[in-house]
């Protein structure tokens, strides 16, 4: 899951929730969904995925995650 679609399923107000639990902006998590070259620091990658349960990964923020495979059907 991206950052971005976290955010959006958290509903309203949502980034506002990230970006205090974070003790962020939000605007640089604004910045961070909509910029496919933005990078957060290793430290606020690791915050993110904490604060989000696992679900938006620190490997995925930072451009580490290895792309899934598409099987054939």
């Amino acid at each position: 899951m991206t950052l971005s679609e976290y955010i959006i399923a958290q509903g309203r107000g949502g980034l506002t929730r990230l970006a205090e639990q974070l003790g962020t902006s939000k605007g640089y998590l604004h910045d961070l969904c909509n910029d496919p070259n933005r990078r957060p620091s290793i430290e606020l990658a690791k915050k993110i995925e904490l604060a989000t349960g696992g679900k938006v990964t620190a490997l995925g923020l930072l451009g580490l995650e290895s792309p899934k495979k598409i099987e054939a059907a």
